[in-house]
């Protein structure tokens, strides 16, 4: 019998005239992946750098002159856990598809020669990146989808070439051997051996780009 998912959720009511505090408080829930529920209830996986986060929060609440309550819960009237899931994992495909746009402006803007602020534009979008996928990896076997498949399914993808990659992706991520693709060991441990090889943050994401154009082009014939 599989466990039941835990969950720690957040309860608070902040005083009308408290708008700044209000707006700093969504944005550090936003900011840390938390689910609205209601107005005034977030929804988190419950562990314990989560419950560290939330009882800070609640305490900014306190001082702020309202009231905040921490509850662990195991499951919630009207809402399954596969539910919880899913909007957990639609609201991380939105996350990637705002990343993904700013990268392609990015690489765009600086596709002949790099401007002054390359270099730190993309270590923002690298550490977004990174604070996305603190969230999305809890919930990556609670799925049966990869990001990459949860990205092609949101926006409707249906060139085959695309599918047959997020098919390799999965397999390469997820190691279940879904799809059974014999690709898939080959491109993972290719990206592997970069990212082991000292190469930079620009260099390992040109790389990997000419890697999946190059992969689509043999895909697509």
């Amino acid at each position: 019998m599989i466990a039941p998912n835990k969950w720690i959720l957040l309860l608070y009511g902040l005083p009308t005239k408290k708008g700044a505090a209000r707006v700093n408080l969504w944005r550090q829930l936003k900011k840390c992946g938390a689910l609205p529920l209601k107005t005034s209830a977030y929804l988190l996986p419950d562990k314990p750098e989560h419950h560290e986060r939330l009882q800070w929060l609640a305490q900014q609440v306190r001082d702020g002159g309202g009231e905040a309550t921490i509850i662990h819960v195991t499951e919630i009237e009207g809402l399954p856990s596969e539910d919880i899931v899913r909007q957990f994992n639609e609201a991380r495909a939105t996350d990637y598809a705002g990343l993904l746009s700013a990268l392609s402006k990015l690489m765009a803007r600086n596709r002949r020669r790099p401007d002054e602020q390359f270099t730190a534009d993309l270590e923002e979008l690298t550490r977004q990146f990174d604070e996305i996928r603190k969230i999305e990896v809890e919930f990556s076997h609670h799925s049966d989808d990869c990001t990459f498949e949860t990205l092609a399914k949101r926006f409707g993808i249906a060139d085959k070439a695309v599918l047959k990659i997020a098919e390799m992706v999965h397999d390469a991520d997820l190691e279940d051997a879904k799809f059974r693709t014999a690709g898939c060991v080959g491109i993972d441990q290719v990206l592997k051996g970069w990212a082991k090889s000292g190469l930079s943050d620009e260099e390992l994401l040109k790389r990997g780009g000419e890697c999946f154009d190059a992969l689509y082009q043999q895909l697509r014939k």
